[in-house]
């Protein structure tokens, strides 16, 4: 699992006393993202959207895990799991919807 998620403990779900193998971003992210790729398609084939409003639709879904994981990171301020999973499954249905 090393190499989709760095699974630390501390920035995972835990069940029964065990941390689960992916982080809470993770754990989101990609099941949002397998399941909005075919919605994707769908949109993508049936609506024809304009490239603009694909990529605004992505950029406004992905922002939040960058800018969550970028003020964390530089010590700005301290995440949740929980705000790592909402941002987590944001970026995944942007992801799978602008594939």
């Amino acid at each position: 699992m090393r190499r989709i998620c760095h699974g630390i403990p501390e920035r995972c779900f835990w069940y029964r006393g065990h941390p689960l193998p992916l982080c809470a971003r993770c754990t989101l992210f990609y099941p949002s993202l397998i399941i909005t790729i075919p919605i994707g398609i769908l949109v993508a084939v049936l609506l024809s959207p304009p490239a603009f409003s694909m990529l605004l639709f992505t950029t406004l879904t992905i922002s939040p895990l960058v800018i969550d994981g970028l003020t964390q990171y530089h010590g700005l301020r301290s995440s949740t799991n929980m705000i790592r999973a909402v941002t987590g499954a944001l970026a995944g249905i942007g992801s799978g919807i602008a594939a």
